[in-house]
């Protein structure tokens, strides 16, 4: 998810180390405080109240900043290697992925007081990764299986489903949902946009584009991405809504 235009955005600031930084919208930058003992901090995303997500330290550790920027852990599973928080709504609850000790991938949620939620993950799947929710409770990830990945749906419920690919496509991949559970994503080639009925459309290329990938989108339906030319170049794409379906 990213906020209405004018709102801050995540980034990364350096100092003498690598650390999340914020900028509000007069461009002034607050510091994304590592955890307590670490050096590095990274913030993936930000809600409109200022709150953002991401992950510190040595292992990874998932964190939620406040407006501040100071720090707070999420929790992972008992004796897991890692964790990080990947996107968070306006009312504070966040998606991500954690690392078991047997090295498998586990989709979670995390509720406004911290508390975790382990997601399904699809039959013989090894495990899970959730990349985005929307403020309708919807999130977006991908089951893991030993041959690839398949793009899947969280309902608010933790109720999972498949993304089905474009016709003549092998493969889906979501990475931002928004508050009317409308997701994008890509296919590895062309950027691809699922309707509130799970079906996905194409996103067409500009000019010369060959390639193209969706990012995000807010909840008016304008879309961001990229797109690789002819030449070999990439450029920033915003595809608006009645460009497509949704």
């Amino acid at each position: 998810m990213f906020p209405p235009l004018g709102l801050p955005w995540a980034g990364v600031s350096g100092e003498s180390m690598t650390t999340g930084a914020r900028w509000d919208r007069f461009g002034d930058l607050t510091r994304m405080s590592p955890l307590p003992g670490g050096y590095y901090s990274q913030a993936w995303a930000i809600n409109s109240d200022g709150g953002a997500v991401g992950d510190s330290g040595e292992p990874l550790r998932a964190v939620r900043w406040d407006a501040a920027g100071e720090p707070t852990e999420l929790p992972g599973l008992p004796g897991g290697l890692w964790s990080s928080a990947g996107d968070v709504d306006d009312s504070g609850v966040a998606v991500g992925q954690v690392g078991a000790i047997d090295g498998s991938h586990h989709a979670v949620r995390w509720d406004r007081e911290g508390r975790m939620t382990e997601l399904p993950t699809l039959p013989g799947a090894e495990g899970a990764a959730a990349l985005g929710i929307g403020d309708d409770g919807t999130v977006v990830g991908r089951a893991i299986f030993a041959d690839g990945e398949v793009g899947v749906v969280w309902d608010r419920r933790g109720n999972i489903a498949v993304l089905p690919a474009l016709p003549g496509s092998a493969h889906s991949y979501p990475s931002a949902v928004n508050g009317r559970g409308i997701v994008v994503g890509g296919d590895g080639h062309r950027a691809v946009l699922w309707g509130r009925d799970g079906q996905p459309s194409g996103l067409d290329a500009p000019g010369k584009g060959i390639e193209t990938t969706a990012n995000g989108l807010d909840d008016r339906g304008v879309v961001v991405g990229q797109a690789i030319m002819a030449a070999g170049n990439s450029h920033a794409v915003v595809w608006r809504p009645h460009s497509h379906r949704g």
